[in-house]
């Protein structure tokens, strides 16, 4: 599994918004072994927006599909975010493969997808790679 030195994660502020109360817990666990100290979760859209304002995450994963306020929702509100405000990166879980989709995710904002279920070294990876130079150790 990859890990992230001591000093690289000071300033990473990892926040995941997924309904789904086991993804979260695992993708937490998965970010803390990894050296990841500082992660919050919200099961829902609009709860995952007010912390976004409150603790400006650097980057956010963010499920697609959940009831009521969406990844699209989400993204389509943090489309009107001033620069400043917004997550640095936007990693969208998705179990969707169809192309159209990725397409209008990637056109409302996202950086970047990870097909659900997704590998947690690829989870690693795309959260460190928004930092400079983090020391991976395989």
């Amino acid at each position: 599994m990859a890990r992230i030195d001591g000093d690289s994660n000071r300033d990473l502020r990892v926040l995941i918004i997924d309904d789904d109360e086991g993804v979260r817990d695992a993708t937490v666990a998965c970010l803390e072994m990894a050296g990841v100290t500082e992660v919050m979760t919200a099961s829902d859209g609009e709860s995952g927006l007010r912390l976004i304002q409150s603790v400006r995450p650097g980057v956010l994963l963010l499920d697609l599909f959940m009831p009521e306020a969406d990844g699209f929702h989400v993204l389509r509100r943090l489309s009107k975010f001033s620069a400043s405000a917004r997550p640095n990166k936007v990693i969208v879980f998705s179990g969707s493969n169809d192309p159209d989709v990725s397409r209008s995710l990637i056109g409302l904002g996202a950086d970047e997808l990870l097909s659900k279920p997704f590998r947690l070294d690829d989870l690693l990876k795309a959260v460190i790679a928004n930092y400079s130079s983090p020391v991976l150790i395989h």
